[in-house]
């Protein structure tokens, strides 16, 4: 498996930043999963404690899901071809952990449901937790007209 990876970090201080402070620049880009792309743009706050942080958009090209066999296979799922293309925006940092995806494209799946005996004590469809990110309308406050 072919793998390379160039990261570029300036402005590492060995100085205490506040929560959602990220004073480092940081790009990435490399080959991931042989023939997949990766980019990453944004800040890194390295020296936060008890890990570092990050906030950055983040864009994934020609990932081949042969890679995701394992995990699917445990959901019965069985893929055999296709590719993924995604972007999209990730804070994680110690008390937060946010990821907004923008885009999601996947392109010439070969895809297999197996139900069997073996098979059927395996939740269908598997939970996945997704959260709103609408904002939630805020209450008026002060008094209503409505008496």
């Amino acid at each position: 498996m072919s793998r390379k990876l160039n990261l570029i970090a300036d402005n590492i201080r060995n100085i205490r930043s506040a929560d959602h402070v990220y004073p480092s620049n940081v790009h990435m880009d490399g080959v991931i999963f042989d023939s997949g792309k990766l980019r990453v743009d944004g800040q890194a706050n390295f020296l936060a404690a008890p890990s570092a942080a990050i906030d950055a958009d983040i864009t994934l090209d020609q990932v081949q899901l042969d890679y995701f066999k394992p995990m699917l296979a445990r959901m019965n799922l069985w893929i055999t071809d296709g590719a993924l293309w995604a972007d999209g925006h990730v804070e994680y940092a110690p008390q937060v952990e946010n990821f907004h995806l923008k885009n999601l494209t996947l392109r010439a799946v070969q895809l297999d449901y197996v139900h069997s005996a073996q098979t059927a004590a395996v939740r269908w469809p598997p939970r996945l937790r997704f959260r709103d990110a609408r904002p939630t309308p805020k209450p008026a406050r002060g008094r209503s007209s409505l008496a």
